[in-house]
């Protein structure tokens, strides 16, 4: 049997941006986004905003949990925290565009369906940050879903 710490071992990585890193989890349906700073304060809060998300019915990946795990840095093993949630089936919106995946009309509608996820979340009492840019949306062509993604700047209303 494999060890946990084999389990948590993360060295594919298949998506960064300017804050952070996702990883796949071998031979799972996981992904573990990693901040490049460390702030384990907005990771938790990244988390909890995901959870308030899907517990409310927007289309966002489930998120599972904040867990260590390891990564290389340098050559070297580190442990580091990661927000564990579901892979998503699909592409980034930006990616699509970029690459010529989808036509004018096409991009125009996955457009419209993550508008009105977002919409669903502010009526829930979510204040979005960053739903302008084409890369906070996931979308599945197959399915034709848009999943919100990055709350990191997101906030939630006390009612």
């Amino acid at each position: 049997m494999e060890s946990i710490e084999k389990k948590l071992f993360l060295t594919e990585k298949i998506n960064a941006g300017t804050r952070g890193a996702i990883y796949r989890f071998p031979n799972t349906t996981y992904v573990a986004k990693i901040r490049h700073d460390e702030n384990k304060k907005k990771l938790y809060h990244e988390f909890k905003i995901a959870k308030d998300l899907y517990n409310a019915g927007i289309k966002v990946a489930k998120p599972i949990n904040l867990t260590k795990v390891f990564t290389l840095n340098d050559g070297k093993k580190v442990e580091r925290l990661a927000f564990i949630q579901e892979e998503l089936e699909g592409e980034n919106l930006d990616k699509m565009y970029i690459l010529d995946l989808l036509n004018h009309s096409e991009l125009c509608h996955a457009k419209n369906l993550g508008r009105k996820e977002v919409k669903k979340a502010i009526n829930r009492g979510f204040l979005p940050r960053d739903t302008h840019a084409l890369g906070n949306f996931i979308y599945n062509k197959k399915e034709d879903i848009v999943y919100l993604i990055d709350f990191e700047d997101w906030s939630k209303k006390d009612f």
